[in-house]
């Protein structure tokens, strides 16, 4: 059991967030909903009764989980404030590749679990997706390149490229990953491209 510190009601609730994110970061659960309250209690150092008055529900922490593992993939994998589009794009699908790599089992979970039919698990994963396209339009519209709806939904679309091409070379990376590197940032340009009427 670890020694109990008095903190304070926010302080308390990142402390236990953060345990159950490091406690899937570090392989001692598979994927968010393996996370166990009993375990969590005794990483913090407090009791059960005291976990579920910040969480009422383990499907309440699961969920705040997973929107702090969102907010940290997307502060990862911020585009840089630069005019350089394709080295902007590169940095951060790199990002994303050692993101994923490092979490590779949980982030699948929370992807896979997003159709699990799980309406707060939804939400945290279509939130992520729509700050990534909002920040890929804004990289866009920093380069000078015009969209409309259509480039969003082809970005948006791209997103789902992206993280089943990252899977899949994860369990068999039969290619280099700057050759990974190079399909993802391609396959951006011909997507973004293609809805262009001067490709």
């Amino acid at each position: 059991m670890a020694t109990r510190t008095r903190l304070g009601p926010e302080a308390r609730r990142q402390q236990l967030v953060e345990i159950g994110i490091a406690m899937v970061a570090d392989g001692d659960v598979a994927t968010i909903d393996d996370l166990r309250m009993d375990d969590v209690a005794v990483r913090a150092g407090v009791s059960k009764a005291l976990l579920f008055h910040y969480f009422p529900a383990k499907r309440d922490f699961a969920v705040a989980v997973a929107r702090a593992a969102a907010a940290d993939l997307l502060a990862r994998t911020d585009l840089a404030p630069t005019d350089d589009l394709m080295g902007g794009m590169r940095a951060s699908v790199a990002a994303f590749v050692e993101y994923v790599e490092g979490r590779r089992d949980a982030y699948v979970g929370l992807v896979r679990g997003s159709a699990s039919g799980d309406a707060a698990m939804r939400a945290v994963y279509d939130e992520t997706r729509d700050a990534i396209t909002r920040r890929t339009l804004d990289a866009l519209d920093r380069a000078g390149l015009p969209h409309d709806e259509v480039v969003a939904l082809a970005v948006r679309a791209w997103q789902a490229f992206v993280e089943e091409a990252v899977i899949a070379w994860l369990d068999e990376p039969r290619i280099t990953r700057d050759r990974m590197l190079d399909l993802l940032v391609q396959s951006f340009l011909a997507i973004v491209g293609s809805t262009q009427s001067d490709p």
